[in-house]
């Protein structure tokens, strides 16, 4: 299976413009034991993020995103399609911070990985909607 996620390819100098990102098609592992398969359906995509859209990032944040890669450590909410992890079934909506992207395979048992059983984001919020259409929109 393939999906597509979102990759920085330049920092921004001065504002932040579509082509300062592309999207691409990657291979979607399949879960291992103890891990499983979300289809994101939500990505927080805030001003913080900004702070992370530069080669340094101030000390004491996050690190900034690396260029080329999948944005990882953005908060993202989605269906579990596929679980090969105790506790969790396909259906249930979790949240975790494994990337603006279509799919994700995570962890279970890591704190990035939470909400099973249907709960949605139980003192969280999701600030900004990724599109599974066609093509994937930041909300900028």
């Amino acid at each position: 299976m393939t999906g597509r996620e979102v990759q920085l390819i330049a920092y921004p100098r001065g504002a932040v413009r579509t082509t300062d990102f592309r999207v691409v098609e990657v291979e979607v592992p399949e879960p291992a034991p103890g891990e499983v398969l979300v289809r994101n359906t939500w990505t927080s995509v805030d001003a913080a993020l900004r702070l992370r859209l530069r080669e340094q990032a101030p000390a004491g944040y996050f690190a900034a995103f690396p260029l080329e890669t999948a944005m990882d450590g953005i908060m993202t909410v989605g269906e579990i399609v596929d679980s090969r992890a105790e506790g969790f079934e396909p259906g249930d909506t979790v949240w975790h911070a494994s990337g603006w992207r279509d799919y994700a395979v995570v962890e279970a048992g890591k704190p990035a990985l939470g909400a099973p059983r249907g709960q949605l984001l139980a003192g969280g919020r999701v600030a900004g909607r990724h599109r599974v259409g066609p093509e994937v929109r930041p909300s900028w």
